[in-house]
């Protein structure tokens, strides 16, 4: 049974990943902050090692079981940041993947499955941060590759774009949508032209699990990078969608807000070539009906 030190577990795509490595028959070590609080449902299935952000606890997680392949979700994910959630910002996209890498160059691991984010493609060129978020994620490729160079380490970077769930705690634009169907106050949007890329929290799931397999494959390239691209749509269209399914009026201003300084109007694509043995199969129109059935009547 391989073994996947994963990150991120708290999260909702961490929680989404840890599921479906355990059912395909991995064994899963969650390395998350002390006090962070993990699903119910995985509690009793995961071995847990707490991050006190020292070197001390990132050995003692490698060292509760061999470790296979570390799986890296967590995140600090800031649109517009403020200056003092800097270190937060660099905490979790810079220095916990570092240390994880430091800690696979004193032990026998060398398979790592990293989070990119379509945010480091503004405008689609090669490198172009949106925001510091995008830029701490490709300093962390960056400081990859030199683990890559002189450690014998391997690196695979998963690129995802906008991801979504029915059971999504987090304000996503779908979500958002479904609850203006109900809202009282109006949810203000830009003109809507920008293309969204949508992908569903099991899809991506099961392009981690891909990943992880792959890296099991010395056949592999040291150092690669995939998209993990969905669905398609520009915005103004996709609020047509919800409408349509919902059958219902929606609270929603379109141009109320202007775009973004930075707003990506077409995510990257070509570029990044998708990761090989994936696809998307949950259907964007599928998903949407059924969060539009699973609202409370009385919201």
């Amino acid at each position: 049974m391989e073994t996947a030190l994963v990150t991120g577990v708290s999260g909702y795509l961490g929680g989404h990943v840890a599921r479906r490595l355990l059912a395909a028959g991995w064994r899963v070590v969650a390395f998350v902050r002390t006090g962070s609080r993990l699903p119910e449902d995985l509690t009793e299935k995961i071995l847990r090692v707490d991050d006190d952000g020292t070197a001390a606890s990132v050995m003692m997680a490698f060292a509760s079981a061999p470790i296979d392949v570390v799986v890296h979700l967590a995140s600090a994910v800031i649109g517009v940041h403020r200056a003092d959630q800097v270190d937060a910002i660099l905490d979790a996209n810079v220095r916990l993947p570092t240390r994880l890498l430091e800690g696979m160059r004193q032990g026998s691991c060398r398979r790592f499955v990293n989070t990119g984010t379509f945010w480091q493609h503004c405008n689609s060129d090669d490198y172009a941060p949106v925001n510091l978020y995008a830029a701490t994620k490709q300093a962390f490729e960056d400081i990859a590759a030199a683990y890559v160079a002189n450690d014998d380490i391997r690196i695979c970077t998963l690129v995802l774009f906008d991801t979504y769930g029915e059971d999504d705690p987090r304000a996503k634009i779908i979500r958002l949508l479904v609850q203006s169907i109900k809202a009282p106050e109006p949810l203000l949007l830009s003109p809507g032209e920008q293309i969204l890329d949508l992908t569903h929290a099991t899809d991506i799931a099961e392009a981690f699990v891909i990943a992880a397999a792959r890296m099991m494959d010395e056949e592999s390239a040291s150092q690669e990078r995939f998209r993990i691209s969905g669905t398609r749509v520009a915005l103004k269209t996709l609020v047509e969608q919800v409408r349509a399914l919902a059958n219902a009026p929606l609270n929603v201003q379109l141009g109320a807000r202007p775009y973004r300084a930075r707003e990506i109007m077409v995510p990257v694509c070509e570029p990044i070539p998708p990761l090989p043995g994936w696809t998307a199969r949950r259907m964007l129109d599928d998903e949407i009906a059924l969060m539009i059935r699973a609202m409370p009547r009385d919201c």
